[in-house]
Parts: C-alpha cells; structure tokens; sequence
C-alpha cells in the first residue's frame, strides 16, 4: 500500500472519530463508523486490492 492511499485511509478514520465525537446517540455513533468503514472498503477497491472479491470468498467460505 502506498503512502498516498495510506494517507487518504487515514484522514477518513480521523474525520469518522471527529464525527462520533459530536454524536449523541450510541446509534448515531455506529451509523457514522459504518459510513467511513463502507467507504474505506470502496477505496480499496478503487486501489486496485480487489477487497469486495475476496470478502465474498471469504463470506462463501465460512457459510456450511
């Protein structure tokens, strides 16, 4: 991995904990995390590591 796609990783999981600093709710605070977490995983994606490919294998691979 990169510096730069470290770097943009890293500035999102930063704004994600500025955001759930100024939530009120619990649920507010999960809602924010997964928006960043989704986001994240999108990226890896667009940097070319193939995560949703693999994250479904994975997924087929635990189901009985």
């Amino acid at each position: 991995m990169t510096d730069t796609e470290k770097d943009v990783l890293w500035e999102r999981m930063v704004q994600a904990r500025e955001d759930s600093l100024a939530a009120w709710t619990d649920g507010q605070i999960v809602k924010i995390f997964k928006k960043y977490k989704v986001c994240n995983e999108h990226s890896f994606d667009d940097f070319g590591y193939g995560y949703q490919k693999r994250y479904q294998a994975w997924v087929k691979s635990k189901r009985p």
